[in-house]
């Protein structure tokens, strides 16, 4: 994602390459939802109605700029983590050894598979805090873009649980499997409780 083009990274996401796949896409998503929140704060800061928050937003617009870079690294970490584990799934297993090796390298490759969709997960719930501020101290003329941020790392945050999931059930050890479900659900749960509650604001703001 980093050289290519938004045509050329859709076409990428369209082709029959298994990456950019959805946890990389849900990366991507998120990183366009924060952006827009991002947005909202670069309108807010020098717009004299609003110098009593400057800082504030000034604060929460660096750390919405360091949030959607990240995530932009996590869309490439994905694709990196995901091919690790085809290679392994590709290992010999004819002898007993090679079958060892091979279950060895294949649960090793499951857990960054996991943690990188997870951490996508996390950052959108933080995207999703960032919105609320946005869209409370933020300049009230784009207010309905702090709501698409809210908005965008909701469905990001769906579709990062999906991939923590798909992941889990792979895992053999099935206390750890439950202990990743368990943590990403509470995220998610928090993700769209926040997003509500955010969504219905703007939706009142702007009289619908």
């Amino acid at each position: 994602m980093d050289e290519m083009k938004v045509r050329e990274y859709v076409g990428a996401v369209f082709s029959e390459n298994p990456v950019p796949g959805g946890g990389g896409a849900s990366a991507v998503a998120a990183s366009i939802g924060v952006a827009l929140g991002g947005m909202v704060g670069n309108l807010t800061i020098g717009k004299k109605k609003y110098e009593a928050v400057w800082e504030e937003i000034k604060k929460l617009t660096d750390k919405a700029e360091d949030l959607y870079l990240r995530l932009l690294e996590l869309s490439k970490a994905d694709a990196e983590v995901f091919l690790n584990l085809m290679d392994c799934l590709k290992l010999p297993k004819v002898t007993d050894k090679e079958k060892s090796k091979r279950e060895t390298a294949i649960s090793n490759a499951l857990i960054p598979c996991v943690n990188v969709p997870l951490e996508i997960l996390e950052c959108c719930l933080e995207g999703i805090k960032l919105a609320g501020e946005f869209a409370k101290k933020g300049n009230e003329n784009v207010i309905s873009d702090a709501g698409c941020c809210a908005a965008l790392c909701l469905g990001a945050a769906k579709a990062a649980l999906i991939n923590v999931f798909v992941n889990t059930k792979s895992i053999k050890d099935k206390s750890l499997s439950s202990e990743y479900e368990i943590k990403a659900r509470s995220i998610l749960a928090e993700c769209e409780n926040e997003a509500k509650s955010i969504i219905s604001a703007v939706h009142s703001k702007i009289g619908q």
